[in-house]
């Protein structure tokens, strides 16, 4: 989701959402983020790694809720946290 912008994810979650069948699957995605910024933009790669609350503000943006959350284990203490997060559509 780092080379999306927002309007873009907004709009892929909502795809993502039709595409479920009715009260089955989830959408995850993982990603990294960051915690003192709302974002951070990688001018050499052209990708953006939002904070965590902002990610949740996009995906309520999509007309979606989190089911499950947890964050990757076992990386580095130098590299960005990397959430899990498994969406639904709200009902």
């Amino acid at each position: 989701i780092g080379y999306l912008t927002d309007d873009d994810l907004v709009e892929f979650l909502k795809r993502c959402a039709l595409a479920l069948k009715s009260g089955g699957g989830v959408v995850v995605i993982k990603d990294n983020t960051c915690e003192e910024e709302a974002f951070i933009v990688d001018r050499d790669d052209a990708s953006v790694v939002r904070s965590l609350p902002y990610v949740l503000g996009l995906v309520e943006l999509a007309g979606m809720r989190v089911v499950y959350q947890r964050y990757q284990e076992g990386f580095p203490e130098s590299i960005f946290p990397v959430p899990i997060i498994a969406l639904k559509p709200k009902t």
